[in-house]
């Protein structure tokens, strides 16, 4: 089972040519991109992006004068893989952005009050199975009815609607 972890890892720089043989190492953390190029990298639609956006999942950015909103292309799209890693795993939007707010505060001093919500994320996982294991037993049973049925062959309904009406 393949092991899914929530990190904010820096992304290697880019390389660029300026012609001439001239090749530069351009930290990736320098490069400023629109929503809209964001969208491919991260594997997520515009339209999400800006509602992460406007959710405040992203950082506020100030505009350019054609009122476009720029982000730091490396740190913006490891926060976005952070959040595709999060949602896997069960956290809410809100669960994430209160992660990220501690994250944005640095340091190790917030470390308690995440590990709470983790703790309390896997509990209510916890309960959530109960729940599904114990709606299980009764739709076997329903299963176990319909093979009844089936092998039956007759004009019979079938027992398990049959039990609802």
């Amino acid at each position: 089972m393949k092991e899914n972890r929530l990190t904010l890892e820096p992304t290697p720089g880019r390389i660029i040519d300026f012609g001439g043989g001239r090749r530069e190492e351009q930290p990736a953390s320098l490069e400023m991109f629109r929503i809209g190029q964001l969208a491919e990298p991260s594997g997520m639609t515009p339209d999400t992006l800006r509602y992460y956006a406007r959710h405040r999942l992203l950082p506020t950015t100030p505009r350019t004068s054609g009122g476009l909103r720029m982000y730091p292309a490396a740190t913006t799209l490891v926060r976005l893989r952070f959040i595709k890693q999060a949602q896997v795993l069960g956290l809410s939007l809100d669960e994430i952005r209160e992660v990220l707010r501690h994250l944005d505060r640095g340091g190790r001093s917030h470390c308690g009050r995440v590990r709470e919500l983790l703790v309390a994320k896997l509990q209510e996982l916890d309960a959530r199975l109960m729940e599904l294991r114990e709606f299980r037993r009764p739709l076997q049973g329903y299963i176990q009815q319909c093979n009844e049925g089936l092998r039956r062959h007759g004009g019979e309904p079938c027992p398990v609607t049959a039990e609802l009406h």
